[in-house]
């Protein structure tokens, strides 16, 4: 059961690097400054309890190793 508001996440936006400045090192800073945003993720939302993640991780592990899941690579 999800509590709480549900949020919609935002659409992507300007980075403000494009191919006319590329090479200019205020872009390579506000690049490392999103990549780094990046990493940090989305904050941890307390609105999804571990044992529904862990209800979600066995309904997907059930998924893959039922003999009806085709894996061609």
């Amino acid at each position: 059961r999800v509590e709480g508001p549900i949020t919609i996440p935002l659409p992507p936006r300007a980075t403000g690097v494009s191919w006319s400045n590329h090479l200019k090192p205020e872009a390579s800073d506000r690049k490392l400054a999103l990549a780094a945003e990046l990493e940090r993720g989305d904050p941890v939302t307390q609105r999804l309890r571990g044992d529904w993640r862990e209800r979600a991780e066995d309904f997907v592990w059930t998924l893959i190793n039922s003999p009806e899941f085709l894996f061609v690579p």
